[in-house]
């Protein structure tokens, strides 16, 4: 499942909770069923030090389902506006973002989820264009085409 939101990165000063509420929605009988909800508290870098970037990650039991969460909690961010414009022709297969402190990478498109995008709008419109980079890392930026049979892979 890929969760589209929050657009922007937390500002983590003091604890932050969030609380989810994840539906399925049945668009046969126009009927929502919960999958699961609950709350979760990241702890604020007042409470903390942190001399790195870091990837929380938490377990949580609801009465509907287990579930893992994962944030990155970033040092000094800045935020990255990403655009990939398509040339020519279609573009199937996916692109990601990570950083160097923080390899878990996050998927910025997938084909597989959303479909093959054609030259109509030259742009490739994004799951999310906004990604959190600390000052004293790199952006790593990886495309990877399919082709028929063919797969082309590079990182910027």
């Amino acid at each position: 499942m890929i969760l589209t939101g929050p657009k922007r990165g937390l500002y983590l000063l003091d604890d932050v909770h969030v609380e989810f509420d994840l539906k399925i929605k049945d668009r046969q009988v126009q009927e929502e069923k919960e999958l699961s909800k609950g709350c979760l508290t990241i702890r604020g870098t007042a409470s903390r030090y942190l001399d790195r970037c870091k990837v929380d990650s938490d377990e949580i039991a609801t009465r509907l389902s287990n579930m893992e969460v994962m944030c990155a909690v970033v040092n000094n961010a800045v935020e990255a506006t990403i655009a990939v414009e398509l040339l020519r022709g279609e573009f199937y297969g996916e692109i990601t973002a990570c950083t160097t402190g923080v390899p878990n990478h996050l998927v910025l498109r997938d084909s597989k989820v959303a479909g093959v995008m054609n030259n109509s709008t030259s742009v490739i419109q994004l799951l999310r264009s906004v990604v959190s980079v600390s000052l004293e890392e790199m952006l790593l930026v990886t495309i990877i085409a399919e082709t028929g049979d063919a797969e082309c892979e590079r990182t910027y």
